[in-house]
């Protein structure tokens, strides 16, 4: 199998472009003209920001001029199912691996308004908005930025990763550039899961995981103990060749986390331990 799969058609993506723009528009203002304008940006050499601005919560979401899809799809389309999650003012722990540009933190900041912990970004630009989005929301000031990729354990304390120019959202380490695709190639720090929670202290509430096919590597190495104190984890899994995603539900089960929601087409799943819920 193919690790990127071909780009459907514009007419079998209609009915979600549809559905994303109803949302969008009721979770942004001036959602349609931003969506505008990025597509607009595709064939502009340096577009200017754009400022996602929330109606429930007050968020700003600051993002390339051309990029739309992660604060679409984390605050309108909420694709990780978060408003399943009970709403507290109570300190809550995160890991969010494959943080992007922080439309997953933000979004989660709505339902958990006082959040710490760690969100980690390889690329440099990407990180750049990764740090200013956390830095603007009052509610994530407790969550540190962190730029590196995350791999298994025993890896080279640098890797190579694929950047894509446009689409930010597939930087890789595992992904070759895509025929038509601008890319380019940076030498990025790497930490291991342990490292990483060792840098926490206490549970880990919620672990968000899309690092673009190297959950494999990360999270079939992890032992039951280093996953211990992760109470629920959400995870995109990615088909990549010589591995399957029931690799990854049987390890995390032996390690205590029960899958409760599997959503192929998004290619995500939900996994908790318990007491811990995902309603």
């Amino acid at each position: 199998m193919e690790y990127f799969p071909a780009r459907p058609s514009v007419a079998r993506r209609l009915p979600s472009l549809i559905s994303m723009a109803v949302a969008g528009q009721v979770a942004y203002r001036g959602w349609c003209g931003n969506a505008a304008r990025a597509l607009r940006a595709a064939r502009t050499p340096a577009p200017p920001d754009l400022a996602w601005r929330t109606r429930k919560g007050g968020l700003t979401l600051h993002t390339p001029g051309y990029h739309w899809s992660s604060p679409t799809a984390c605050l309108a389309r909420d694709i990780y199912d978060l408003k399943a999650l009970e709403p507290t003012a109570e300190p809550r722990r995160i890991l969010d691996l494959g943080a992007n540009m922080g439309a997953f933190s933000a979004a989660l900041s709505l339902r958990w308004r006082h959040l710490e912990g760690i969100a980690v970004e390889p690329a440099a630009s990407t990180f750049a908005y990764l740090q200013r989005n956390l830095a603007a929301q009052p509610t994530l000031h407790g969550v540190q930025a962190l730029r590196a990729a995350v791999v298994g354990e025993g890896s080279p304390p640098s890797r190579e990763l694929t950047v894509f120019a446009r689409t930010p959202q597939a930087n890789s380490l595992l992904a070759p550039p895509a025929a038509g695709e601008p890319a380019g190639r940076e030498t990025v720090p790497a930490i291991g899961l342990a490292a990483l929670m060792s840098r926490l202290s206490g549970d880990v509430d919620l672990l968000k995981c899309d690092i673009e096919g190297g959950e494999y590597e990360v999270l079939l190495g992890a032992p039951a103990a280093l996953l211990r104190p992760v109470r629920r984890l959400v995870l995109e899994y990615h088909h990549v060749p010589g591995h399957d995603p029931a690799e990854l539900v049987a390890h995390l089960a032996a390690a205590g986390l029960s899958l409760v929601r599997l959503d192929v087409r998004l290619t995500q799943m939900w996994l908790t331990r318990p007491p811990a819920r995902w309603k």
